[in-house]
């Protein structure tokens, strides 16, 4: 009888990445959770009629920019960091994300859907609207944590090996 354990002998429900690291089903429960939580986050602040703008800005246009591309920052970073850890624990070879492009990539498209959605969903909410231009803020967010955290992660492992 075959042994249930993966290569190496690590236990099932892991497997090794290429540097060696295992992914961890608490880490990637977190940070699905924490994904969720933040969605949940956006769309209730998408869901309130009128937000006033902090006092000292004077009415400056377009303050909330900056604001759209943070949220979906954090978004994006959260979903690139549990497709990460959905490719380093055991699951079935289609079901893989290996590779950090890969994660890259499909944080930046969920990401994005998510925050068309969202603008989708503020046409039906009073005093707002659906605008180009803050879902172009949001995709912009949503590109620069994965690509970000790629760098990060390659320079961490280059230190590791160095």
């Amino acid at each position: 009888m075959p042994s249930r354990k993966g290569p190496k002998g690590h236990g099932k429900g892991t497997r090794p990445a290429r540097n060696g690291r295992q992914g961890s089903k608490f880490a990637l429960f977190s940070y699905s959770v924490a994904a969720a939580a933040w969605m949940v986050l956006i769309f209730s602040l998408s869901n309130i009629s009128h937000i006033e703008q902090p006092a000292g800005l004077g009415g400056i246009q377009d303050v909330d920019k900056p604001e759209h591309m943070g949220q979906y920052f954090v978004l994006a970073a959260l979903i690139f960091m549990a497709l990460r850890e959905h490719g380093l624990i055991n699951v079935p070879r289609w079901a893989r994300t290996d590779g950090p492009r890969t994660a890259a990539f499909l944080a930046f498209i969920i990401s994005t859907v998510y925050a068309f959605t969202d603008e989708l969903h503020q046409a039906w909410v009073p005093e707002r609207t659906m605008d180009p231009v803050d879902l172009l803020m949001d995709a912009i967010g949503s590109i620069l944590a994965p690509l970000l955290l790629m760098v990060l992660l390659a320079m961490r492992r280059q230190d590791d090996v160095g």
